[in-house]
């Protein structure tokens, strides 16, 4: 069984939390939106649809080693996978580069392509390039890329959606953002709503 088909077959098994035991959440409300609720922890908050079951694991961000993910699976229509990773970027030390804060931003998200922690850029095809914008006090890298995970009936099927890095120097923080769903035009929405009612 070859690397690629290994991780189609690992990736629905992490999304549907069989794998790990991930804790309960500290905090889920209404959003802003019908359809749209609030998730609230790991230093931040975000609105996601309601129909996707968040799990999270935190046991490194309580005992502040600085890592931390938020897991969440959106079944048909559309459905829809999601990660977000918290990293403290206060312990990589050397790894972060001299210069501008955007280009440290740009430069995870390149590194991720090699090597992602969510374990699907490193996987994709289809990767666009990187392009910049900041909010607030974040500095963001994002791309679009595809990915093919196996459907119900055995069969690849190909995914899209975004990767996008904020990264907030003045914190030591950087958040990784993975979005991957059927319907290419719903993961624009599912990213236009975090980024919309990202706080952090």
């Amino acid at each position: 069984m070859n690397a690629k088909f290994f991780l189609l077959l690992l990736l629905p098994l992490l999304f549907f939390g069989c794998i790990e035991d991930p804790k309960p959440l500290p905090d889920i409300s209404n959003g802003t939106d019908p359809g749209f609720s609030k998730y609230t922890g790991i230093g931040t908050s975000f609105e996601f649809p309601s129909e996707m079951q968040l799990t999270q694991n935190i046991n490194e961000y309580e005992f502040g080693r600085g890592a931390a993910s938020v897991n969440g699976i959106k079944n048909s229509p559309n459905k829809t996978l999601l990660t977000l990773i918290y990293s403290n970027t206060a312990v990589y030390g050397s790894q972060i580069p001299g210069g501008d804060p955007q280009t440290t931003a740009n430069h995870f998200l390149a590194t991720d392509s090699l090597s992602d922690p969510a374990g699907m850029l490193s996987n994709a095809q289809d990767v666009s390039g990187i392009s910049n914008s900041t909010q607030g006090n974040y500095y963001i890298s994002e791309l679009t890329f595809s990915m093919d995970l196996m459907g119900t009936n055995g069969t690849p099927v190909k995914y899209s959606g975004y990767a996008i890095n904020l990264y907030n120097p003045d914190k030591s923080v950087l958040y990784r953002l993975r979005i991957l769903c059927e319907e290419g035009t719903y993961s624009t929405i599912v990213k236009e709503k975090f980024l919309e009612t990202f706080e952090g």
